[in-house]
């Protein structure tokens, strides 16, 4: 890459007095857990979703929700995303709310658009393998009783015949403002995710939402089951419980739980298979 990087302030916002206590309410100032959160995002492609074209009185397009096969062939392509979140206004916020200010304030994506075309060769098996249970027995009163993982099993308009995913190895690394060193924290890969982009496109217009060309819908944190695996600052120190070690200046160390000032968040994304790149 270019290595441009981009400059996000620190939000202010309302923040819990104590933890302990929500009665005590909020008090206002500057975010003290500044989080990343590694995902991949796909733009949207293709013509709006529609029941009719639109007229002289409906110049708005009535949307209509989408297929599995319609979902597919409007994702024109992916982007790593950063979805910066503010961890201690999201958790005074998200009661009854939900993220909010904790979100809106940056979003960053990568530079090139990879189109679905240059990802087909990677395809891949989820890291599930198969969506819902699928070890079943019949109880007593001749019911079936779903004794798999405990996944949760698609209804029928997300059943995908051609599930799956691609195999996107990714990494976030941290810089310190003080030294030119990265530490690899995170190493990921998008068939981590047990829900599909096209499952993901089809969800959104079940209520009939026009999806138009050049929106951008994103994965949500992209975390393994290791601990390397984690997607984000709030998983690695597991809310604020663990130290995440970085390399400091002239052999120093640095210690992490959150993302202070002046450091950089660098995330990547590869494919490699044999005889292809």
């Amino acid at each position: 890459g270019s290595g441009k990087m981009s400059t996000i302030r620190r939000p202010c916002g309302q923040l819990q007095i104590d933890a302990s206590d929500p009665t005590k309410g909020s008090t206002y100032g500057p975010c003290k857990l500044m989080d990343f959160e590694l995902e991949v995002a796909f733009f949207v492609g293709g013509p709006t979703n529609r029941d009719e074209p639109p007229t002289a009185d409906n110049k708005e397009p009535i949307g209509k929700p989408l297929t599995l096969d319609e979902a597919a062939n409007r994702i024109f392509g992916y982007v790593l995303m950063n979805d910066w979140s503010a961890r201690d206004i999201q958790k005074w916020e998200y009661v009854p709310l939900g993220p909010f200010t904790a979100k809106n304030f940056a979003t960053t994506i990568s530079t090139w658009v990879v189109t679905s075309m240059a990802l087909d060769p990677f395809r891949c098996e989820t890291s599930a393998g198969k969506q819902g249970g699928d070890d079943l027995k019949m109880n007593d009163d001749a019911e079936e009783l779903n004794v798999g993982k405990g996944d949760p099993t698609p209804l029928d308009y997300l059943k995908d015949p051609n599930y799956g995913s691609y195999d996107v190895n990714l990494t976030v690394s941290l810089q310190p403002s003080n030294t030119q060193k990265t530490t690899k924290v995170c190493q990921s890969n998008l068939k981590h995710m047990y829900w599909s982009s096209v499952q993901q496109l089809v969800h959104h217009s079940v209520t009939g939402c026009p999806m138009r060309a050049g929106d951008l819908l994103a994965s949500g944190t992209i975390s393994g089951k290791e601990q390397h695996n984690f997607g984000s600052m709030l998983e690695l120190s597991w809310k604020g419980n663990r130290e995440i070690i970085l390399d400091g200046a002239e052999g120093s160390k640095e210690v992490r739980k959150f993302l202070k000032d002046g450091d950089a968040v660098i995330m990547e994304g590869w494919c490699r298979k044999e005889g292809i790149g």
